[in-house]
């Protein structure tokens, strides 16, 4: 019966050490990796990119993975996948146009699977009401790699600066 308890013991104290050394060991990723990663996720975010300026919700919803996380926008926490897409939607058919202007972008790979980009904009909207707004906006996205393609699993935007505001009806 000891022995049976120590050799449980034992094993168990194995089992221990190898797990807890097999979650220290980090497997880096080397210099092309990182830019092979950098690449594709730089592309896939000009392609959503694009999407947003064209107003083309139906393409710019197939960058959003079913894993997604949250969004957060400049006054709202979306915590699904559903209400995000329809925060976008709406905002989307709310537009008569947009521009957008990239200042600064960066895209870190942090794994074969994951990448987090951040930029800075410019965001020119028309609106359908005739209102107009300029601003100096950040995003920061988390992208995970997909069998399709990397695709966005969390993203927070926030409006930095209103550079220019017109509005069709202001306030009295």
């Amino acid at each position: 019966m000891k022995k049976l308890i120590f050799s449980s013991v034992a094993l168990a104290a194995m089992l221990f050490l190898f797990s807890s050394c097999a979650k220290d060991t980090k497997t880096e990723l080397t210099d092309d990796q990182k830019a092979t990663i950098q690449k594709e996720v730089k592309d896939q975010w000009e392609k959503q990119r694009s999407t947003i300026r064209q107003l083309d919700f139906d393409t710019w919803s197939e960058l959003i993975s079913n894993d997604f996380i949250a969004g957060i926008g400049s006054v709202n926490y979306t915590p699904s996948r559903t209400a995000w897409m329809d925060t976008i939607k709406n905002s989307f058919s709310r537009r008569e146009r947009h521009q957008s202007e990239l200042i600064d972008e960066t895209i870190t790979a942090l794994t074969t699977d994951l990448a987090l980009g951040t930029q800075i904009a410019i965001w020119d909207n028309w609106f359908k009401n005739g209102d107009y707004r300029k601003a100096k906006g950040s995003t920061t996205t988390l992208w995970k790699k997909e069998p399709d393609g990397w695709k966005i699993i969390y993203v927070h935007e926030s409006r930095l600066a209103i550079l220019e505001e017109k509005l069709a009806n202001p306030p009295q």
